[in-house]
């Protein structure tokens, strides 16, 4: 509707538009102590709100950030967060207008993609977004699970204290890890304080604790246990969560897992989700302890923004050059035809092997799904024979792309 206009969010509005989207997300209100946290992350002019009239209906945020592509460079990243709009305001045109307003802000700034978390996975297609990384959590009978003594210890875990200690901590933390996997980001300062302020000031019993080896800090877990309710059985059986765990070696994982099987009276364990291809039964000496979350398992989505960027920033195997001729309705200027070879990508001018719109692209760009099976699903069209298997064999990736931050 014309009537709706998008405008930046001033300082004295966010925590409207923070309620505004916790009730759109089915969310408890914020507390004074989580706004007082979340507060210090906002980032200035990322905020968007949507009116009709004075009222707000509906907002969309991001945080500036960069993700790991293939080959190991880091691209700008608007990480979009905080969408919503208010049931009684829905299909007003509120959505489409933060969504454009938001992606074209994020192009002005000299991002080069875009990426959320889809509450709602029919919503974002239409924008341009597609299914980038996939991931899938893990549930592991803790009473039953041991980890395999032949995997080597490789250091000690230290627990953190109180939020304080938290924020003031872990940054550096998650910097000195690294990030081995492509589609992970960078968490900006602003991130600790939105999310773990949110944990910690949600009044549950969330634990952090580090993992330290001969370098300095290698993995970390946050977690948190369920208050026992049932006093009633022979023994207390608590389910613990794990809400953010990264490790940059296997047997760092061991070792954080060590320290979740140590915590008494916890009967279950279970993870957010996981990379696919973490070898995750191996780690114990019973397979069968540990079962995957039968969930979806879609992680982020990716809008790119700019397309000669984001192909000239990845790398590619070894395969003969194919073409592929992009659509974007909504950023006209990616629109062409790119030469992708073991050498790069650039704008070329030669005949097209494959067809395929900026969705199908953020699909393929990091190596999650295949240009022959999204052929054969009717998402790529092929002009010549035997193109789409070499695009298969360009666009491969050596792990599974896991990004292991929500916001």
């Amino acid at each position: 509707m014309t009537d709706i206009h998008v405008r930046v969010l001033r300082a004295d509005e966010h925590r409207q538009a923070l309620d505004l989207v916790y009730r759109a997300l089915h969310h408890s209100r914020s507390t004074d102590e989580e706004w007082t946290l979340r507060a210090k992350g906002h980032q200035e002019g990322r905020i968007l709100g949507a009116f009709l009239a004075d009222e707000l209906i509906g907002t969309a945020a991001a945080l500036t950030s960069d993700t790991t592509v293939p080959g190991g460079a880091r691209l700008p990243t608007a990480a979009v967060t905080g969408v919503g709009v208010r049931a009684d305001r829905r299909r007003r045109g509120a959505l489409r207008a933060l969504m454009h307003d938001q992606l074209r802000d994020a192009a002005q700034r000299g991002e080069a993609m875009a990426a959320l978390h889809a509450s709602e996975t029919s919503i974002y297609g239409r924008f341009g977004y597609g299914i980038g990384t996939h991931a899938r959590g893990v549930r592991v009978h803790a009473r039953h699970a041991a980890v395999r003594p032949d995997i080597p210890s490789s250091g000690e875990i230290r627990q953190l204290g109180g939020v304080t200690e938290v924020l003031a901590t872990m940054p550096e933390v998650y910097r000195r890890i690294g990030r081995p996997r492509v589609g992970m980001m960078e968490r900006p300062e602003g991130w600790w304080a939105i999310k773990y302020g949110r944990w910690f000031g949600a009044g549950d019993s969330h634990e952090v604790a580090v993992h330290e080896g001969t370098d300095g800090a290698s993995g970390f877990v946050c977690y948190r246990t369920q208050e026992i309710s049932d006093y009633a059985g022979p023994n207390f059986a608590a389910h613990l969560e794990v809400v953010d765990l990264h490790a940059n070696s296997l047997s760092a994982l061991a070792d954080l897992w060590r320290h979740l099987l140590a915590v008494d009276l916890v009967a279950t364990i279970e993870t957010h989700p996981r990379p696919l291809d973490e070898p995750y039964p191996l780690l114990f000496t019973d397979p069968r302890v540990c079962t995957a979350v039968p969930e979806s398992d879609d992680e982020i989505w990716y809008r790119l923004l700019d397309v000669p960027r984001a192909l000239a920033s990845r790398s590619y195997q070894d395969a003969e050059p194919v073409v592929i001729e992009v659509r974007d309705e909504l950023f006209p200027d990616n629109a062409g035809r790119y030469r992708l070879s073991a050498a790069g990508a650039d704008r070329t001018d030669a005949a097209a092997d494959l067809h395929c719109d900026v969705q199908t692209l953020a699909m393929l760009y990091f190596g999650s799904y295949r240009a022959s099976d999204l052929a054969e699903l009717g998402r790529i069209t092929i002009a010549e024979q035997g193109a789409a298997v070499r695009a298969d064999q360009l666009l491969r990736t050596e792990q599974a792309s896991w990004c292991g931050t929500g916001y």
